[in-house]
């Protein structure tokens, strides 16, 4: 019997001794970890998002936005979107056979005057009235068209 105790007793002091190493390894880790992160977040430098812009790193883009009977909040939408913080985009409205005032919003707040356009690709859609340029935001583009639903306005715009 008291060697059964003695392997217990021994046993009690391994485990002892096992967790204190382990302790001992995890609080070496997280102080080296801390040390590296610190020295790492000394190094880097918060850059500023036109910083990054001026770098070309990027590829330009085209936003499309079709429009059905927005006459509510078609202007406040456009302005958002043209306030983007993005060096090369282009703002596409298509405006899909509206039966409301949307198309003399989009005239009387973006200063569009009609352009005339050659589709660049020929996907099929229903076919285009009109393509109107802005000349105070040069990257917006207005396109009316016939009513045609979500994807065929989409469709349209990637065909301008």
């Amino acid at each position: 019997m008291d060697t059964l105790i003695e392997i217990i007793y021994y046993y009690n002091y391994l485990v002892l001794f096992y967790f204190l190493v382990i302790v001992t390894i995890y609080l070496l880790l997280n102080a080296i970890s801390f040390r590296n992160i610190s020295r790492y977040s000394k190094k880097v430098k918060f850059v500023e998002l036109k910083e990054i812009f001026r770098l070309h790193n990027f590829k330009p883009i085209t936003v499309i936005v079709p429009a059905h009977n927005e006459e509510n909040n078609i202007v406040q939408s456009v302005h958002s979107l043209l306030q983007l913080e993005y060096p090369d985009y282009q703002l596409i409205v298509v405006n899909d056979g509206s039966t409301d005032d949307t198309m003399q919003l989009l005239f009387d707040n973006f200063k569009i005057r009609q352009s005339s356009f050659s589709p660049y690709y020929e996907i099929k859609s229903k076919p285009i009235k009109a393509v109107y340029l802005s000349s105070a935001y040069p990257n917006l583009v207005v396109i009316n068209k016939e009513n045609g639903g979500k994807a065929d306005s989409i469709n349209a715009a990637i065909n301008i």
